[in-house]
């Protein structure tokens, strides 16, 4: 049976102390680069393999050190957005926070803040923060639309020092582990739902830029839904493109299709329409909201705060397994989506 190759023997091939080894290892920020990359082709070459189980013993000696309550290190979450307060202005990004915080807390992490902008800290300095606070992990916020500058200057980042997970599609350009709602299941979930209110004409109502950022896939899912349920998509889906007009559009839909229930991250706009023309809400059609909604809508519960978690959950796994920069092979963690019920739609008139 060969033995081990233990770090010492590649910092001795390499040239290096072997906490040098350890901290290439763990692609450690204080490692150059070039340095880093030699001792990982030397040990890959000597055929080194990490002990599992001395991870995890290294791994519950800190927690053991880390009382109750107490912080053992802190976590980045990176405002990709124009303002600061970007976090606080859109409920979905304050619960996805929340469900991250709460986490990060509970695993002995503070969840810190760096707020990038076109006008706030480049992207060379928030690695400085990131490298003086010894932060390894990070989670890449929402990209507030309209600021793709600031995705671009991201990329030219050597992410290779961090463990990265983002949150949904906006980012794709980083092709990091992500986290999101699973679309999919949420739009063929609400077909459901409108089939068990005797709904027979469902259709969808989408913005084509969120549609296609999403690829597709609430669409897709309401289509696998209706053949589902009704052997057919008898409705076509109303996308409504930038610059178009949403009244216009939307009315000439309806008009020419008459859907019975509605799917729509519009349905404050549609609520309206129907109320105009004397519609009743849920009797003559039914609307479903397919993003959380302050108001009493029949809506998709997209999870958000456990959305949150999971991202942790990521990032903390990540570290714990020494897996930093971005993988060859990206993956995608999908949290399962929750039907609320709300006035928009029928009582339950059979079980689909």
């Amino acid at each position: 049976m060969n033995e081990r190759v233990t770090m010492r023997q590649i910092a001795e091939k390499a040239g290096v102390h072997y906490t040098t080894v350890s901290l290439a290892i763990r692609k450690h920020p204080r490692i150059p680069a070039a340095t880093r990359d030699r001792i990982l082709k030397i040990a890959d070459e000597m055929g080194y393999v990490e002990d599992a189980h001395l991870s995890a013993l290294n791994q519950y000696r800190i927690n053991k050190r880390v009382g109750k309550g107490q912080v053992k290190a802190a976590l980045a979450w990176i405002n990709v957005a124009e303002s600061a307060a970007y976090i606080k202005e859109h409920k979905y990004i304050r619960s996805y926070f929340r469900g991250a915080e709460e986490r990060a807390k509970a695993l002995g992490y503070n969840l810190e803040v760096i707020s990038l902008s076109a006008g706030g800290i480049s992207p060379a300095r928030m690695v400085q923060i990131l490298n003086a606070r010894s932060i390894r992990g990070v989670l890449l916020g929402p990209v507030e639309r309209g600021h793709r500058e600031i995705v671009a200057a991201l990329q030219q980042i050597d992410w290779a020092p961090y463990a990265v997970t983002a949150f949904g599609y906006s980012s794709r350009e980083i092709a990091c582990n992500r986290v999101t709602v699973d679309h999919y299941t949420a739009a063929r979930m609400t077909v459901w739902e409108f089939a068990k209110r005797g709904y027979m004409r469902p259709g969808i109502l989408l913005d084509e830029n969120s549609n296609l950022r999403l690829n597709r896939l609430w669409q897709a899912g309401f289509l696998a839904g209706c053949e589902d349920m009704y052997g057919k998509q008898t409705v076509p889906p109303c996308l409504v493109s930038s610059g178009e007009n949403l009244l216009s559009r939307f009315e000439n839909w309806y008009e020419s299709f008459e859907p019975d229930a509605i799917a729509t991250q519009m349905s404050l706009r549609v609520e309206a329409y129907f109320h105009k023309f004397g519609l009743q809400i849920p009797e003559d059609v039914g609307i479903v909201h397919l993003e959380d909604s302050d108001r009493n809508f029949a809506m998709i519960n997209q999870n958000d705060q456990e959305i949150g978690r999971t991202a942790i959950n990521l990032v903390v796994g990540a570290l714990h397994r020494n897996e930093f920069g971005l993988p060859p092979h990206p993956q995608t963690t999908l949290v399962p989506p929750i039907w609320e019920n709300g006035y928009s739609v029928r009582a339950p008139s059979r079980q689909a």
